[in-house]
């Protein structure tokens, strides 16, 4: 039983986390833009989500009771609405380096407001009770713990179809123009500016519905669960899986959290002095792991497939035109 439920658990922060990886997919396979305000928008889901789904409390603010569905699509509205007000504002200093630090300062800002402001969050004692969907239908933890790990997968394959209709559609293809030669999209009238905030939106969004996933999934969240390492984390899901493959994406996600996982059980086979300092080993495996894989396919897992439009046959324009002058 025990190791049929470290697999469960292991599966289902593997789930939440791919979708993380897709989100963070649109934005770099996409547009190619650099967005490292992850864990500032797990935070704005995870809290926004506890915030109104837990039950009425006079420490902190909230406590509204509300259910499951309202608290996710409430961390779902809260994080776009964030990155609306926040987009906007850095996508000026045009450089993706200057663009990505300015996600990054953004995504500190909210942990320190999670750690500081304790009327709303609690501070550095977090926000416990968080209610679980349909819990009190099942009678064992290990029977709940298969039904969210089954919730979350129909979730993640719910999001995976809809981003995958959404690449796929021409507002999918005016991303990738965009990531290959912005002026190209430019100079075909799009407004490139425009389309990198509403990347950047539903990012965030999926973003905040992971943050929820995991707060109801703990039952229990602090600012220590959303720190700037896990953002890394999830860019070398990315780089792992494959650039703009969203499949690429998942496949990431679980082997690097297997990896992760893996190394927490092999603390209880390392002597003590090697133990204490298995956080550090960690990221040491982690990044042989990616050199590795680099190495062996330096486009990840499932590299991105090359899309041609259906309006251009299998043998080519040219072979095309040549058949018009053999009519003539």
């Amino acid at each position: 039983m025990g190791v049929v439920s470290f697999i469960i658990f292991f599966l289902t922060v593997a789930v939440i986390y791919a979708i993380f990886a897709i989100g963070t997919n649109i934005s770099w396979g996409g547009t190619g833009l650099f967005n490292v305000s992850i864990h500032g928008m797990m935070i704005i889901g995870a809290y926004t989500t506890a915030i109104l789904t837990t039950a009425a409390t006079g420490t902190r603010l909230g406590g509204f009771g509300l259910p499951f569905i309202i608290g996710i699509l409430g961390a779902m509205i809260a994080a776009g609405l964030a990155s609306l007000l926040l987009t906007p504002f850095i996508l000026r200093l045009k450089d993706n380096n200057y663009f990505a630090l300015g996600c990054l300062g953004f995504a500190e800002i909210m942990r320190l407001i999670a750690l500081q402001e304790e009327k709303i969050t609690q501070g550095p004692m977090g926000i416990g009770m968080i209610p679980q969907p349909l819990r009190d239908l099942f009678a064992s933890r290990f029977a709940y713990d298969i039904f969210f790990l089954v919730l979350v997968i129909v979730i993640l394959l719910l999001v995976y179809l809809l981003i995958e209709k959404l690449i796929k559609s021409p507002w999918g293809r005016v991303l990738r123009s965009i990531r290959e030669d912005e002026n190209v999209s430019v100079s075909l009238g799009k407004n490139t500016f425009n389309y990198k905030i509403q990347t950047i939106i539903i990012s965030s969004m999926l973003y905040g519905l992971g943050g929820a996933l995991l707060a109801h999934f703990y039952t229990y969240i602090t600012p220590n669960n959303f720190e700037s390492l896990y953002t890394f984390i999830i860019w070398i899901m990315i780089i792992a899986g494959g650039v703009g493959n969203n499949l690429g994406a998942i496949a990431g996600a679980l082997v690097i959290r297997l990896v992760w996982e893996g190394t927490i059980i092999a603390v209880d086979y390392l002597p003590p002095a090697l133990a204490t300092r298995m956080g550090d080993i960690r990221l040491f495996i982690i990044g042989l792991v990616l050199i590795i894989i680099m190495l062996r396919r330096p486009a990840g897992f499932f590299p991105e497939s090359k899309r041609v439009s259906r309006f251009i046959n299998k043998q080519g324009l040219l072979n095309k035109e040549e058949k018009q002058l053999e009519l003539s």
